[in-house]
C-alpha cells in the first residue's frame, strides 16, 4: 500500500489549499482523530471528498493496526 502522512501541529488558521493540493489524484484518505470529528469535516470540505474516520476517544492513541485497516477501506 502506497501511503503519506501528514501531521497538522495546529488547526487554525487551517492549511485548507495545502489540503486541496495533497489530495488531488488519491483514492482515499484516512483522517485520525483523538476527539470526535473535528478535523475530519475540514479535511472532507478542503478535499471535496469523503476520508475514512478514525476516531479514539479517551487516552490510548491509535494502533498501527486501526490505521492500517483504514488505509485499506479508504485505497478500494
Amino acid at each position: 500500500i502506497k501511503a503519506g502522512l501528514r501531521r497538522l501541529i495546529t488547526l487554525w488558521r487551517f492549511p485548507e489549499k495545502r489540503i486541496e493540493r495533497l489530495t488531488k489524484g488519491i483514492k482515499g484518505g484516512v483522517v485520525a482523530e483523538m476527539n470526535y470529528g473535528v478535523l475530519v469535516r475540514e479535511v472532507e470540505r478542503a478535499a471535496m471528498r469523503r476520508a475514512e474516520f478514525v476516531p479514539k476517544l479517551g487516552e490510548n492513541p491509535h494502533m498501527p493496526s486501526e490505521i492500517l485497516e483504514s488505509i485499506r477501506r479508504a485505497s478500494k
